[in-house]
């Protein structure tokens, strides 16, 4: 890796931090500001897992390095599992009782599908971290922690089936935001790109050239589009729900964002 990259790598961390930082501060804020808590504390994790993933992939210190891939699985479970909670939200009533319905079954898969990513988060650093411990490893525990790797990378894209799956379900019932909604759901695509990518390159370190191209994809793809995701939840997050008055006035997402403005 050249100086020049070297340095480029180091002010995309610095970067990072500082949107990161921005993200934390600016969810509480506005949190306090709209009076509410959800969804401003899943882009809080999701802010907190940035920051914590850039500070640790920066450590030269393998353990900590091994770390950071599990708090890259959580930020993505996190954001996530922010459209299912959010669709699932917006389709009760305030006051009414919630009850298990087929009517969220993607909402329900995507929660399920959350808990895997992140258990399998923990799966790769642990075995990775038996692996290097040891003199020697057999062939097939290797293969193992790939398929687990690739498993998690590849698994992200079916967040995006269930989310299809409950548009179809409950469409109806988050129309005012689904233009900010499917905004959010947008920069998750693409974060799950750079996350795909970035299994790929990991598996396959044949140049120098593909392993800058890896970090190069992580910033872009995993790191920038998902902070623009977290500022799409700080801004757009107030509507994510289905408050009675707005669902009788009949208001659209741009009405809404003037009522709280």
């Amino acid at each position: 890796m050249d100086y020049h990259f070297y340095n480029a790598l180091a002010y995309g961390n610095i970067v990072t931090l500082a949107l990161s930082a921005f993200c934390i501060l600016a969810v509480a804020i506005r949190a306090i500001w709209v009076r509410k808590f959800q969804p401003y504390w899943l882009a809080g994790l999701a802010s907190l897992g940035y920051l914590a993933q850039t500070f640790l992939g920066s450590n030269m210190n393998a353990s900590i390095v091994l770390a950071s891939y599990f708090v890259g699985a959580f930020i993505s479970a996190v954001l996530w599992y922010t459209v299912f909670d959010s669709m699932r939200a917006a389709y009760y009533t305030p006051g009414q009782k919630e009850c298990l319905t087929m009517k969220l079954l993607g909402v329900y898969l995507g929660y399920i599908w959350a808990l895997i990513i992140l258990v399998c988060g923990i799966a790769v650093p642990a075995s990775l971290s038996t692996i290097l411990s040891q003199r020697y490893t057999s062939l097939s525990t290797a293969q193992n922690l790939m398929n687990t790797v690739y498993f998690t990378a590849y698994g992200l894209w079916a967040f995006l089936a269930f989310f299809f799956l409950q548009v179809f379900l409950t469409g109806s019932h988050f129309r005012h935001f689904i233009k900010s909604l499917s905004s959010y759901v947008f920069f998750l695509v693409l974060v799950n790109v750079g996350y795909t990518l970035d299994a790929y390159f990991a598996a396959n370190p044949t140049t120098a050239t593909i392993s800058q191209a890896s970090l190069v994809v992580l910033f872009v793809f995993y790191r920038v589009c998902g902070i623009i995701a977290i500022l799409i939840v700080i801004i757009f997050g107030h509507s994510w729900r289905r408050p009675q008055q707005n669902e009788a006035q009949g208001l659209d997402e741009s009405q809404l964002m003037q009522q709280v403005a």
